[in-house]
This record gives C-alpha cells, sequence and structure tokens, in this order.
C-alpha cells in the first residue's frame, strides 16, 4: 500500500502584500503558480508600518510562526521588516531559514548618514548570520563586494519572472480609453516610464533630460510617467508647460498599470540602483524597447542595442540622448526592438522555470541538511 507524502509546511513572510512594488507583485505571482502547490504554505506579513525594529511585531511573528510550525520559512529582503522575521523564526526554533535579496537600505543614495553605516555594517550583516542560506535575485547579486563575507551563505540566484501577458490578444483594445482620455494620436510614440518617482529612480536626471530636450522636442513625441513620490510635485513645477501642451503626461500611482504598457512605444528607467526590476520585465511583457541604466540586474534583463538602450546613470545627457533617439525614431523600427526584448526575457526569465527553481531551493535546504533543531524544541 502505497503511502502519500507530507507536504512541508513553508512560510512567506512578505511586507505589505498588495502594494504598488515589485516585490508584492512578485510574490503574488509565486502563490498563484503550481510549484508551490506541492507544499503547505502559510504567510507572515508585516502589516503595520513601523520604524526601525519593532518588538511587538517580533512578538506578533513569533506567536504566528508557532501556530504554523513551519519547517522553512522564507524571508524577503534585507531590511528590517526582514531582519524582525529573522529574530522572531530563531526564537521560534524554525529549521530552515532562507533568505532572498531583494534590495538593501544601504544601497539607498539619499538617506540618513547615520542610518546607512548603521544599515551596512550592523543590521545587514546580522541579517546573513541568522539566514541560513540565501539567493539573490540576479547573476551579479551573488557577487557584490556587500556580500564577500557570506559567499558560504549564497545559495546562487533565481531572477524574478516575467509576467505572462497575452500581448496579441490583449493590446488591441486594452489602451484605447486612455488614448482617449489623454489625446494621444495614432502616429505619436510614447515612452512610459512606471516607477516611484524619487531620486533614487533617478528623476532629478530624468528632470534635466526633458529640459535638455526641451527646445529641440522631437514631433509626434510623449512620455509619461506613470507613479507617486517626492520628485511628483517638483516635475510638475519645473514642467509646467510641457505638462500643459501633453508632451508630459503624470498620471498618479496605479495596481492597473498593463493598459499603460500597451499604450506605450517603448519605455525608460533611470533608476540609480537596482536589483533585478519588475518594471522592465513588465515592458518586456509589453513587447516594449526599454532605455536602462547600466545599475544592478539591468544590463542582466535587456541586451544592449538588441532589446533597447543600456546607459550609465547619473547622466542627464546620455539619458536625454537616448530619449531622442526613441522619439525620432519609426514605430516599426520600435516594434522589432520591443519583439527583441520580449523574445530575450521570455527564455531568460521563464515563470515556470523560476517558480521551479524557488522550489528546488526550498527542497534544498530542508532536504540536503540536517535541522538545527530537534522536533521538541519546537
Amino acid at each position: 500500500m502505497s503511502t502519500i507524502k507530507k507536504k512541508y509546511k513553508v512560510m512567506q513572510q512578505i511586507a505589505f502584500n498588495g502594494g504598488y512594488g515589485g516585490v508584492s507583485k512578485a510574490f503574488n505571482r509565486l502563490m498563484s503558480s503550481d510549484a508551490m502547490k506541492q507544499f503547505d504554505v502559510s504567510i507572515l506579513e508585516q502589516r503595520e508600518a513601523v520604524r526601525g525594529i519593532s518588538f511587538k511585531v517580533i512578538r506578533r511573528y513569533v506567536k504566528e510562526i508557532k501556530h504554523e510550525k513551519p519547517d522553512l520559512i522564507h524571508i524577503r529582503g534585507v531590511l528590517p521588516d526582514g531582519l524582525m522575521a529573522l529574530i522572531a523564526a530563531h526564537i521560534a526554533h524554525v529549521p530552515h531559514i532562507c533568505m532572498s535579496v531583494h534590495g538593501l537600505y544601504s544601497d539607498e543614495i539619499q538617506i540618513n548618514r547615520f542610518k546607512k553605516v548603521v544599515s551596512a555594517f550592523v543590521l545587514e550583516p546580522l541579517s546573513f548570520l541568522l539566514a541560513d542560506s540565501v539567493y539573490t535575485v540576479y547573476e551579479g547579486g551573488t557577487k557584490r563586494k556587500k556580500f564577500r563575507l557570506f559567499t558560504k551563505k549564497i545559495w546562487g540566484y533565481i531572477y524574478n519572472p516575467i509576467p505572462e501577458w497575452d500581448y496579441y490578444t490583449e493590446k488591441q483594445d486594452a489602451c484605447g480609453s486612455i488614448r482617449d482620455k489623454y489625446c494621444i494620436k495614432e502616429n505619436e510614440i510614447v515612452l512610459l516610464c512606471v516607477s516611484r518617482v524619487t531620486y533614487e529612480k533617478g528623476f532629478s536626471f530624468v528632470l534635466e533630460a526633458i529640459k535638455l530636450l526641451k527646445d529641440n522636442w522631437p514631433d509626434d513625441f510623449r512620455i509619461m510617467i506613470v507613479g507617486d513620490g517626492d520628485y511628483s510635485d517638483i516635475l510638475k513645477a519645473e514642467l509646467c508647460g510641457l505638462i500643459k501642451e501633453g508632451s508630459v503626461i503624470l498620471v498618479p500611482a496605479t495596481t492597473s498599470v498593463k493598459d499603460f504598457y500597451y499604450l506605450a512605444d517603448a519605455f525608460f528607467t533611470a533608476s540609480l540602483h537596482e536589483n533585478h526590476s519588475n518594471a522592465i520585465l513588465e515592458a518586456c511583457a509589453a513587447h516594449l524597447p526599454i532605455i536602462a541604466t547600466d545599475v544592478g540586474g539591468n544590463c542582466e534583463s535587456v541586451e544592449n542595442n538588441f532589446g533597447g538602450w543600456i546607459i550609465n546613470p547619473f547622466s542627464a545627457k546620455e539619458l536625454a540622448d537616448a530619449i531622442k533617439v526613441v522619439g525620432t525614431s519609426r514605430k516599426f523600427d520600435l516594434k522589432v526592438k520591443g519583439k527583441n526584448a520580449y523574445q530575450f526575457a521570455k527564455m531568460k526569465f521563464d515563470r515556470k522555470k523560476t517558480y521551479e527553481k524557488i522550489a528546488l531551493f526550498y527542497l534544498d535546504q530542508l532536504e540536503s541538511r540536517n535541522s538545527k533543531y530537534k522536533d521538541e524544541d519546537r
């Protein structure tokens, strides 16, 4: 008589699930995947807005973890919310504690210097010490100097997956209402950015690049920026003329971004630091050529001069030059590059392969290592 193998219990940690961010999007796609069906999955969510480390949150985490008694917990990010979950996982004696690195607070440029130092030399190393095994979301991330003391803990890298959008069926009618709302003609080229509108995402350089183009604006060309942030009001003030005439369109953040991608002819990001950008993956899914800065995993996502253009960060001139190339291109040429971007990303960031690799990562920890804790300790 055959026996049914018991499912391993896997707990997934996430901060503010359902938000606009890429981590939340990637998490929900993973949760709906076939690869996760082989596990008994529960969720540990940070629902409170907290600054730094909260013992109240840690206590709640411990209670929830002990109730679920997971065999493995997957913690996302080397940030305070992740560190709190790591501490709670140790208190609750979780046998296998895994972490994925989606971003580092110490990478932020415009933050308090004291907080940056504390994050780089205390919080982030402590997070690595508390995790049993770690993966990054792009290949270059495994070789970062910041991780050199913890190379034995780095399992490898697992890319974020490309969204499985039904481009050929959906694009035809999806963007009509948006095009009408903003009076965009069929012959006009639209360059899109979907992002938090902050300095970290390069918007001081976006602003300067647009100013460089202001007196030589390409014909029948629009720039559309979808998102919110501390640079939104600055853009509105500095670009009021271009906004008034419709050359620059600012749209508040929304969870319904697909139609904006389908409306566009190309995509850009000027981010000053990055891991593996979900916005770029969404642009690839929408068959858009991409302007991207050479930071983090961007150059692993876009082939320069094939599916888009890789430019140096912190350079308004290079960004302006790339924007001008898009604005003066034929729509047909942009479509060819966009198809190239999609085919490259579809092969490299296939969703099924990505989720199977995450499942393999879990199984490797669960079945290849001895637990730190005995069952009676849990």
